[in-house]
């Protein structure tokens, strides 16, 4: 929430007047361009004190809506009352120069409804579109956090979805049978509680041991976001060299990644596809600057080779903890 600070009468003045006349913006806007009834929704302070509301409008609430506790599938614009792009998650999309998307890979992504999240104001949105259909919000400074600016979201609500398990389940396992070339025998599946990762081999090598605790591991591999059959690529190792097991010395590489490679030999080329709760879940990855560079709920998908399986000293990032194979 936005927070505004004073050392002088003069500028509390001036404060006064930037949110006056972007409440006249505001309504000038609405009258403009809306074709349908506007929704407000008031957001309170901690304390329960009036904030401000969003307005949501040129919504089309036909079709299936999201309820308390299910996801969507969404796309976005944002810009401000002006027309100037600030966010979007068309990776073609164009922003203001002084902006950042805030999905470096650009979208679909997903959003819950969760009332328990007092700031959610896509969130809240959603409960006013229907699936496959298009609305619009405005989200004020005092919200938005923008100094006098107001947000305006365009909104497109491409998938309700009331059992995200279920649904990541079928999407794991359409990818698996429809989407990768060369299997060879069955799936192995790697379970943590309720949930499953699965290893689907593609390639066989020529060692002779599986990867044991203590090897020096050499990996090449492409590292993927899935979503709807597609994938979005966020790294490549083109030859990266670690101590197995992998997860004690490097946060990034994930418990069930580890454990997959438990599974294979050298020479041995595979694809792993992880299912958000033992990837990064709902927090997702975020760059130093706040950039989300892995959405939330995100299926990951890796293709990788295994290079070289032995006991070698490899060069090693202090940092990291890995290093590249000379």
């Amino acid at each position: 929430m936005l927070s505004f600070w004073s050392c002088s009468e003069e500028k509390e003045d001036d404060l006064i007047d930037v949110l006056e006349k972007e409440s006249v913006d505001i309504r000038e806007y609405l009258r403009e361009n809306v074709t349908t009834p506007v929704t407000t929704v008031c957001f309170y302070s901690v304390k329960g004190l009036p904030i401000d509301s969003i307005y949501i409008f040129n919504n089309d609430k036909t079709g299936t809506l999201v309820k308390e506790d299910e996801y969507a599938l969404i796309d976005y614009d944002v810009l401000d009352l002006n027309g100037k792009y600030m966010d979007s998650t068309d990776p073609q999309q164009k922003l203001d120069s002084t902006y950042v998307r805030t999905y470096a890979m650009g979208g679909p992504v997903y959003n819950v409804l969760d009332t328990a999240n007092k700031f959610n104001y896509i969130g809240e949105a959603l409960k006013y579109i229907g699936e496959g259909k298009t609305g619009e919000m405005i989200v004020p400074s005092k919200l938005g956090s923008q100094n006098g600016k107001s947000l305006l979201y365009k909104l497109q609500i491409k998938r309700v979805i009331p059992d995200f398990k279920g649904y990541e389940d079928a999407l794991i396992q359409s990818y698996i049978d429809n989407h990768i070339q060369d299997k060879i025998g069955e799936p192995v599946e790697i379970r943590r509680n309720d949930s499953i990762a699965y290893l689907v081999m593609t390639h066989q090598g020529s060692g002779v041991s599986v990867i044991k605790e203590g090897d020096t591991v050499s990996i090449s591999h492409e590292a993927y976001v899935l979503t709807e059959g597609l994938l979005k690529q966020y790294e490549v190792w083109d030859s990266v060299t670690m101590i197995h097991p992998l997860a004690p010395r490097n946060g990034t590489i994930l418990e069930v990644y580890a454990k997959a490679l438990t599974y294979l030999h050298e020479g041995d080329e595979a694809t792993i596809i992880v299912p958000h709760v033992l990837g990064y879940g709902r927090a997702g990855v975020k760059s130093a600057s706040g950039q989300i560079l892995i959405p939330s709920f995100s299926t990951l998908v890796y293709t990788l080779k295994v290079k070289r399986v032995g006991i070698f000293t490899p060069p090693e990032d202090p940092e990291t903890g890995r290093g590249n194979e000379p």
